[in-house]
């Protein structure tokens, strides 16, 4: 099954084509990249399936329901998460207030309850906790939970996101340079913990500048330079495509 389809998709600034004419599917239970150079327009795709951008022409699908242009909670409620290329925490709270917060999306208790705290809040909140506890177990973060995001290293900071983003309960998850600031053993741990996401049946999008952890991982690649599709196919295929290396290493 298809989680994710881009349907002729593009994004124009002004007189600059940062997105064109983009032709993209990504299954389920599928780790599926998206390189190329500095500038290519990737972060701009991510921008606009999550309704942070609107496109100008084309449109985005998660199965069969189009969500081009819905406002980016609309997009979360459909089952999409996503993490930055810039970290984004809450930096003073804790590392488990923060994954607390991507369970925001299963609330059930109305405004009202929670303020006037009735009891359904507190055992609503109890469920959330236990939870977001064992996403830090999986994640081996678990003697973190009690310490403040902004103290961490750049490298914990990006799993945390990953974690609250993973607390959505999400069918489709966006990763945007996840092992940015990693050592090449966190990188590669955290690789594992990818794949095992997508084997239990989550669609992921990998942006990542990393390609041996791309390489490694991916099932399926697309390559954009200058906005525009260049190739797509296999890690085997994008390693030895003349286009792929001339955009990387230039002519």
């Amino acid at each position: 099954m298809t989680a994710l389809r881009l349907e002729h998709l593009g994004k124009r600034f002004g007189g600059v084509e940062a997105v064109a004419d983009l032709c993209l599917s990504a299954a389920s239970g599928r780790i599926t990249g998206l390189i190329g150079p500095n500038g290519a327009g990737k972060t701009t795709v991510v921008n606009i399936v999550t309704g942070i951008l609107a496109p100008s022409s084309g449109r985005v699908l998660m199965g069969e329901r189009d969500i081009t242009g819905l406002k980016p909670h609309k997009i979360a409620c459909a089952g999409a998460a996503r993490t930055f290329q810039n970290v984004r925490l809450l930096r003073d709270a804790t590392v488990l207030d923060n994954v607390i917060v991507g369970f925001h999306r299963h609330m059930e208790t109305s405004l009202f309850a929670n303020f006037v705290g009735l009891p359904s809040v507190w055992r609503e909140r109890a469920d959330f906790i236990r939870r977001a506890h064992a996403i830090l177990e999986r994640f081996g973060l678990s003697d973190l939970a009690k310490t403040r995001a902004g103290a961490l290293s750049y490298g914990h900071q990006r799993r945390v996101e990953i974690m609250r983003a993973l607390a959505m309960a999400p069918e489709f998850l966006l990763l945007d340079e996840p092992v940015a600031g990693m050592n090449d053993v966190e990188a590669e741990r955290l690789g594992a913990i990818v794949r095992e996401l997508a084997d239990g049946g989550i669609g992921i999008l990998l942006i990542e500048h990393n390609m041996r952890f791309v390489m490694g991982l991916c099932d399926t690649i697309y390559v954009l330079d200058s906005g525009r599709l260049i190739a797509s196919g296999s890690p085997e295929e994008i390693g030895s495509n003349p286009a792929v290396i001339a955009a990387y290493l230039g002519e």
